[in-house]
């Protein structure tokens, strides 16, 4: 007896076969991010996409932005390692807080320089025109250390005849 089917809305699709062999490309997780300046250090993570075949050393270097090295944060350029078979790693960027009220918010830039993968003692650079994130901004929002002046009140009604106002202005 014969069935039938119908065919739905999808009725191909693309497949990609990695290679095993492929490289990939390295890029940053995050295009952002955001930290409080009160923090000594921010985490950030590389992640190793469409290839995992050998170890990956990446040059990351750092490059000012409105937050200035060394006054805000450890000037940048290292080297950060995937091992072979592995798709992510993180690392630390030192930052350096400080009490001066900043608005708006700092940043600086994290860029990835180049990435070079060896395999059996043989080396070759990534092709990073696949990565859509070669650059991560990271940015140092003020945590409001010198307070904000503001008003008690958004009205304030003074007469006519009075020879001087006496208000309180609080600092919040």
């Amino acid at each position: 007896e014969a069935l039938f089917a119908r065919i739905g809305s999808a009725s191909r699709t693309f497949i990609t076969i990695l290679d095993d062999g492929d490289y990939g490309y390295v890029e940053f997780l995050n295009s952002d991010i955001v930290v409080s300046e009160a923090n000594t250090s921010v985490t950030v993570t590389l992640v190793r996409k469409r290839g995992w075949t050998g170890s990956v050393r990446v040059r990351i270097v750092s490059e000012d932005g409105t937050a200035i090295a060394p006054a805000d944060y450890d000037v940048f350029n290292t080297d950060v390692i995937f091992e072979d078979g592995k798709n992510h790693t993180s690392f630390e960027v030192k930052l350096n807080p400080d009490t001066r009220f900043e608005f708006p918010n700092e940043f600086f830039r994290l860029s990835i320089l180049e990435a070079e993968v060896t395999v059996n003692a043989s080396s070759a650079y990534l092709r990073m025109e696949q990565s859509n994130m070669s650059e991560c901004n990271i940015v140092i929002a003020d945590d409001g250390d010198a307070g904000q002046i503001g008003f008690s009140s958004v009205d304030y009604f003074y007469p006519e005849s009075g020879s001087r106002f006496e208000g309180v202005f609080p600092i919040t």
